[in-house]
């Protein structure tokens, strides 16, 4: 099955090679600048990345033990930031910047499209990739006592504080759940990164009081991919409605892009 491998990242190794320009200069704070191409980590339903103007990065500088943030004013992929001359560039710069916790750590609560870029030195360019599978949950005609989506798995953490092995989420840790609030909604369309490795997931709605609604479940492991998006058939909840399919097996397919090389 082929991954996803947009063109801001390295073809042959898919690692990141970052370090920091440093343009200008005052008594104690310097510009810092990071140069990213072309990427986000947000997925639309054309599957088309691009920086947006306001993005924020989170670049881990080993000096302090802190992240400092990065912003791109025009949406250019040219990242800015005032920190002191002797800072230390190190380890990862992550987006969104909200999840960075440290140089191999971020805490995940279902945000859309997580990425990292390892840093290095010997570039000023940031070659983000994602840390993660992706599933696509779709469910139609929502119950009017619908209040959460919960999606979980016996094998794996899915939220929470995940330690990252070059840059990638694997599957660990103490398997819990993830819940998404959708009461007064008539339908819902969510994008949810889960970690890699084989395991099996499942979702669920549900009403007020924790009753379920509606379950699917893959039948059994799946292979989840780094970069791929995996897709559960539409679920409908309207009680006279025909499903065009009841299979739980996830659907898998390549994320696609215009400007897209494959690996």
């Amino acid at each position: 099955m082929k991954k996803l491998q947009y063109i801001v990242i390295a073809a042959a190794s898919l690692m990141a090679l970052v370090s920091c320009h440093r343009e200008t200069s005052g008594d104690k704070l310097v510009e810092w600048v990071f140069e990213a191409p072309a990427t986000k980590a947000v997925l639309d339903r054309d599957g088309k990345f691009s920086w947006e103007a306001s993005d924020h990065i989170g670049v881990w500088n080993a000096a302090s033990s802190s992240f400092v943030s990065f912003t791109t004013v025009t949406g250019s992929g040219k990242f800015r930031a005032m920190a002191p001359a002797d800072a230390r560039f190190e380890g990862a710069a992550y987006y969104p910047e909200g999840i960075a916790k440290g140089p191999s750590k971020v805490s995940l609560g279902g945000e859309a499209m997580p990425m990292c870029a390892i840093l290095e030195e010997g570039s000023n360019v940031l070659h983000f990739k994602h840390i993660g599978a992706f599933v696509s949950i779709s469910v139609i005609n929502l119950a009017p006592e619908a209040e959460s989506l919960v999606i979980f798995s016996d094998a794996t953490a899915l939220s929470g504080d995940v330690t990252l092995s070059d840059g990638v989420w694997m599957k660990g840790g103490t398997p819990d759940y993830l819940r998404i609030p959708v009461g007064g909604e008539s339908a819902v369309q969510q994008v949810i990164p889960v970690p890699v490795g084989s395991y099996s997931l499942t979702y669920v709605i549900e009403n007020a009081a924790h009753e379920e609604l509606l379950r699917r479940e893959t039948s059994g492991d799946w292979d989840f991919g780094r970069a791929i998006l995996y897709r559960f058939p539409v679920a409908n909840m309207e009680p006279s409605a025909v499903e065009q399919s009841l299979a739980t097996d996830l659907e898998a397919f390549d994320v696609e892009d215009d400007s897209a090389t494959w690996e």
